[in-house]
């Protein structure tokens, strides 16, 4: 069960959700370091913040994408993936959970997935299909 499967649920359930996002955090053996930066309380908008924002948990969407970011700044013919990857965290570095509508989440999301096959097919032709003469 994922972040929208929960979050798009009709009813919430105070004994139960904690639970839910607890096992999503243990999925990313991430509830350590969860507790460790946010505390002991296991809430909605604090897990979906931090799977998608903490810099050094390696499981995150930022961690990964500033990580991609590294590892393409030496390569050359590197512009159209980096413009994605810069882009891609200027959003996620104005995301906040807390903020959001579950339709607004939901549209981030999908943006998101956008911009990480924006980011497929750049790094595709860059340097993996033949280049056409």
């Amino acid at each position: 069960m994922g972040a929208g499967a929960i979050l798009g649920r009709a009813e919430t359930n105070q004994a139960i959700d904690p639970l839910l996002w607890g096992s999503m955090l243990k999925s990313l053996s991430a509830m350590s370091a969860y507790r460790h930066k946010i505390g002991p309380l296991v809430e909605p908008n604090a897990v979906v913040n931090f799977i998608f924002k903490e810099a050094r948990l390696p499981r995150t969407v930022y961690f990964c994408l500033t990580g991609i970011l590294e590892e393409l700044q030496p390569l050359s013919n590197n512009g159209d993936a980096i413009q994605i990857v810069e882009s891609a965290l200027q959003k996620l570095t104005r995301f906040d959970a807390e903020n959001m509508t579950l339709a607004q989440l939901h549209q981030f999301i999908d943006q998101l997935q956008i911009s990480l096959n924006q980011l497929d097919d750049a790094i595709n032709t860059a340097w993996f299909l033949p280049m056409q003469s």
